[in-house]
C-alpha cells in the first residue's frame, strides 16, 4: 500500500466515477482501475461496487474512507506546513558564465524563472573561461554554468550540456583599418592580416581558428588572450584584427564591428551542469526550466 493508491482510492470515493476521478488526477481510467483492484487485493475486500456507469463505495470501503480522508487530509496539512517554513531556507543558484553575454541570458532566464516558478530563489554569477567554470562545478563551487562545448572527453563525459542559445561572431578592427567601411565582409578577406586569437584556455580559439583554416584562410596570431576585452582593447590599440562574439558590450570600445557573410563559426552556448554530483531540487528546478523554454537544436539555423 503506499500513498499514490489512497490518494486514487480518496477521489474515486469522492467522485463515484472511475472516468471523472481518473481525470482530475491526471492519469488514464485503466491505470486508477488496476490501483484500485491492487489495493483492493492486499486489504481482501471490496471498495467499490459497480452501479451502472458509476461507482460506489461498499459498506467496507466506507468504513476504510473515515480513515483514510482524515489521514491524507492531516498529510497536506503537514506538507502546506513545511511549504510555508521551506520560505526561510537557502535556496541560492551558483551560476557561472563565459562572459557578458552568458550573464545576460543568466538575467533574463533568472527573471522569468523567479516570476514564474514562486521559488524565493537567490542567484550568485561567476565569469571564467568554460574550463575553470567545469572544474568549479566538480569542485562544487557552482551548481551550473553558462560555456561552451569542451572538445576533451574526459572531461565534457562527466557533464551534461545543453545548448540554450546561439551567438552570432563579428570582426572587429581598428577605427584606422583598410576594412573599416566593409560592413559586411567574408572571412576569406582576413587572409594574411594581422589577428588577435583567444588563448588556448578558450574553446573559442579551435572554434576559429578551425573555420578559417578550413576557408583556406591564414592569419598572422600577433597576441592571444583569454578574455574578450583584452582582445577589444588590442584590436582598439591597431595590434591587429579579430573575431568575437557580437555583444553589446563592443559599444564601450574604439573598433568597427564587421557583419561575416558566412556561418563558418556557429557557436553555441550550453547550459551545463556535472552529472556526477547530486544538485538541490530547486536547482534541478531552474533547469528544467531554462531548457523547456530556452533549449535549442543545435542543428537549428
Amino acid at each position: 500500500m503506499n500513498l499514490q493508491q489512497l490518494e486514487y482510492f480518496k477521489i474515486a470515493a469522492e467522485k463515484e466515477n472511475y472516468t471523472t476521478a481518473a481525470r482530475m488526477l491526471g492519469v488514464t481510467q485503466s491505470n486508477l482501475s488496476h490501483a484500485i483492484t491492487k489495493l483492493e487485493k492486499e486489504l481482501n475486500i471490496t471498495l467499490f461496487e459497480k452501479q451502472g456507469r458509476s461507482i460506489r463505495l461498499s459498506q467496507n470501503g466506507k468504513e476504510f474512507y473515515r480513515y483514510v480522508k482524515p489521514a491524507l487530509d492531516t498529510l497536506d496539512k503537514g506538507k502546506a506546513k513545511m511549504a510555508s517554513l521551506s520560505q526561510s531556507q537557502d535556496y541560492k543558484i551558483r551560476i557561472g558564465h563565459i562572459h557578458n553575454a552568458a550573464r545576460d541570458f543568466a538575467a533574463q532566464a533568472i527573471f522569468q524563472f523567479r516570476k514564474e516558478s514562486g521559488i524565493p530563489a537567490t542567484f550568485e554569477l561567476k565569469q571564467d573561461t568554460s574550463i575553470t567554470l567545469l572544474q568549479a562545478m566538480q569542485d562544487q563551487k557552482l551548481d551550473l554554468a553558462l560555456a561552451s562545448m569542451v572538445s576533451s572527453e574526459d572531461i565534457s563525459s562527466k557533464f551534461e550540456f545543453v545548448p540554450v542559445y546561439r551567438e552570432e561572431m563579428v570582426v572587429i578592427v581598428p577605427r584606422n583599418h583598410h576594412l573599416k567601411d566593409a560592413g559586411c565582409i567574408s572571412v576569406r578577406e582576413l587572409n594574411g592580416e594581422n589577428f588577435i586569437a583567444y588563448s588556448r584556455k578558450s574553446g573559442l580559439r579551435s572554434l576559429i581558428l578551425d573555420a578559417l583554416n578550413e576557408s583556406g584562410t591564414t592569419v598572422q596570431i600577433t597576441a592571444d588572450e583569454i578574455m574578450d576585452s583584452a582582445i577589444c582593447r588590442l584590436v582598439s590599440m591597431g595590434k591587429g584584427l579579430s573575431i568575437v562574439p557580437n555583444t553589446p558590450d563592443l559599444l564601450d570600445y574604439d573598433v568597427i564591428v564587421l557583419k561575416l557573410k558566412e556561418n563558418l563559426i556557429n557557436r553555441l552556448i550550453y547550459l551545463c551542469w556535472c552529472a556526477e554530483l547530486p544538485l538541490p531540487e530547486h536547482v534541478f528546478a531552474f533547469i528544467n526550466f531554462t531548457i523547456k523554454h530556452y533549449a535549442l537544436l543545435e542543428n537549428n539555423d
